[in-house]
């Protein structure tokens, strides 16, 4: 099988693999690999957050599952600290 590099969904982290199977988690933060939101499928705006419509709904999206549908995310996926982002956007809103 060829190697790939795919990013840690969490930390962003570069990772060189083969595949990515259930049981993979990213050395740099311990995180799962085999994840909805790193598939290429995963969309938040999408109904069940997947735009692949013949794929059962997964509850944890940042939990490893057995989703035969899953294909790795190639691309860098952007990690945001949702705090610093929320706080952004209300002292935007409230900004004189």
């Amino acid at each position: 099988m060829p190697r790939f590099t795919i990013h840690c969904w969490s930390c962003s982290d570069v990772i060189e693999t083969d595949g990515v199977y259930r049981s993979d988690h990213c050395a740099k933060c311990g995180q799962d690999l085999k994840v909805c939101k790193a598939c290429r499928h995963y969309d938040a705006n999408a109904s069940n957050e997947c735009r692949e419509p013949a794929a059962e709904y997964v509850y944890e999206k940042t939990r490893a599952n057995y989703c035969g549908y899953y294909e790795p995310r190639q691309d860098r996926i952007e990690v945001v600290d949702e705090v610093a982002d929320a706080r952004a956007k209300l002292d935007a809103l409230f900004k004189k």
